[in-house]
């Protein structure tokens, strides 16, 4: 039983991460964006 669910909870742990940098990327994208137009 907790071979089977091993592999499951690494999947979600992998997408969880790939989430999380997604978030973190557009939001830099978002401050910087804020950034350029504040200046302006």
């Amino acid at each position: 039983m907790a071979n089977k669910k091993k592999p499951k909870v690494k999947t979600v742990m992998g997408i969880v991460r790939i989430v999380k940098i997604g978030f973190t990327i557009v939001f830099k994208k978002a401050k910087t964006i804020a950034t350029i137009n504040a200046d302006k």
